[in-house]
C-alpha cells in the first residue's frame, strides 16, 4: 500500500499528463472519423455581411439535397486590400477621357464614398474614390452619323477591349483572372441600347468582363464597355476586383447538414432578378413561392470595405410571381464553418 502511495507521489504528474494525452489522442481520432478537421492555426475571421430582403413566404429546399453531395471539405481565403483613390489618382483617370476641368465632388453621407463628376456636352464621367468604380458615357445621338462605317469583328473588338483596359490600368492584379462573359452587337433604341440578333443594324458593340479567382468568379464585380463601329470607347461601367489579393490559408468548410440546418433558419434572400424586366426590389412583395436547388462555391465583393475574401455558398432557383412571371433569386451563404467566423 505505502509503495503505491509512494509511486503514485513521485510520479503523478507523467501519469496526469499521459491522461490528457490519451484523451486528446481519443477526441482527434474521433473527429478524424466524423470527417472533422482540427486546425487550431487558423486566425478567425469576420463574418461577411450582405444587403438582404425579406420574404414573406416559405423556402423549397428539397430539391438542393441532392445536390448537396461531394462539396469541397476547404477553400483558400484571402487578405485583400480595397480599390480606393486618391484624389490626384481620380484627376489622372479623367484626363484619360479628355476631361481636365476641375470636378465635382459629392459626399454620400449614407454610405460615406466621395464621388468626382465631370460633366460636358459631349460626356459625363463619375469616379467614386471609396471604391474605385467608375461610370462613362459618351453623347450617344454622336452615334447615328456613323452609318457608312464597316461592322467590326466581335473577336477584334474584344481584344480592342482588353487593350484599352490594360493601357489604362484596369486590369486585376495577380490571382485575380480577367474573363470574357459576352460579346454582341447593339442599336440604339428610344431609351438605351438594344441587342441585335445580327450585325446588319448594330452601331455599337459590348463586350463584358467578369473576375474570376481559382477559377470561381468573383461575383459583385464586373466590367462592360460599350464601343462604336470605329471601335472608339463611348460608355464604360467599371467594378473593380481589388488593389492586392494575398492568399491566407485554406479553411473547412460547412458540411451539407450544416448548410440545410442554417438555410431552413433563414427568411430572406440577397439576389433577386426578373430576366427581360426592368428589376426593382419591390417586386419582392409579389413573390408567392421559391424553389431553391443549385449551389455553387464562390466568392463575392462586399460593397462594405473588406480585408478577406473568403469562400460563399451561393445558393439559386426560381420564384413565382403573383402575376404569372417568373424571378432568378440566390441566398448567399459563409460557407467557411462558424467556429472560424468571429460572430
Amino acid at each position: 500500500m505505502n509503495s503505491t502511495k509512494n509511486f503514485l507521489k513521485k510520479y503523478w504528474l507523467f501519469i496526469l499528463l499521459s491522461l490528457i494525452a490519451s484523451f486528446l489522442i481519443v477526441f482527434y481520432f474521433i473527429n478524424k472519423i466524423n470527417g472533422i478537421k482540427i486546425k487550431s492555426d487558423l486566425l478567425s475571421i469576420p463574418q461577411p455581411t450582405f444587403d438582404f430582403y425579406n420574404i414573406k413566404t416559405s423556402i423549397d429546399f428539397s430539391s438542393l439535397e441532392k445536390n448537396l453531395q461531394n462539396l469541397k471539405k476547404e477553400e483558400i481565403v484571402y487578405e485583400v486590400k480595397d480599390p480606393s483613390l486618391s484624389d490626384q489618382e481620380a484627376i489622372l483617370i479623367a484626363q484619360k477621357f479628355n476631361l481636365t476641368d476641375q470636378p465635382k465632388v459629392y459626399n454620400d453621407q449614407r454610405t460615406n464614398n466621395i464621388f468626382y463628376e465631370w460633366s460636358t456636352e459631349e460626356k459625363y464621367l463619375s469616379i467614386n474614390l471609396s471604391t474605385r468604380e467608375i461610370t462613362y458615357q459618351l453623347n450617344q445621338l454622336k452615334l447615328k452619323t456613323n452609318k457608312n462605317n464597316s461592322i467590326p469583328d466581335l473577336l477584334d473588338t474584344e481584344e480592342t477591349a482588353k487593350k484599352f483596359l490594360s493601357n489604362n490600368q484596369f486590369y486585376p492584379p495577380e490571382g485575380v483572372s480577367l474573363i470574357t462573359k459576352d460579346k454582341y452587337y447593339l442599336q440604339i433604341g428610344e431609351v438605351e441600347f438594344e441587342r441585335l440578333n445580327s450585325p446588319e443594324k448594330a452601331n455599337a458593340v459590348e463586350v463584358d468582363f467578369i473576375y474570376q479567382i481559382e477559377n470561381k468568379e468573383l461575383l459583385e464585380a464586373k466590367i462592360s464597355l460599350i464601343m462604336d463601329l470605329d471601335k472608339n470607347i463611348i460608355k464604360l461601367d467599371y467594378q473593380p476586383s481589388f488593389k492586392e489579393i494575398k492568399k491566407i490559408s485554406n479553411y473547412p468548410l460547412k458540411t451539407s447538414q450544416e448548410i440545410l440546418k442554417k438555410l431552413k433558419s433563414i427568411n430572406f434572400i440577397n439576389y433577386f432578378n426578373i430576366p427581360n424586366y426592368y428589376t426593382t426590389t419591390s417586386e419582392i412583395e409579389n413573390i408567392t413561392g421559391i424553389n431553391l436547388d443549385k449551389i455553387n462555391l464562390t466568392y463575392i465583393k462586399s460593397q462594405a470595405f473588406q480585408s478577406y475574401l473568403q469562400p460563399i455558398f451561393f445558393i439559386t432557383g426560381t420564384a413565382n410571381l403573383n402575376d404569372g412571371r417568373t424571378a432568378e433569386v440566390g441566398i448567399y451563404l459563409p460557407a467557411v464553418k462558424d467556429e472560424y467566423l468571429l460572430q
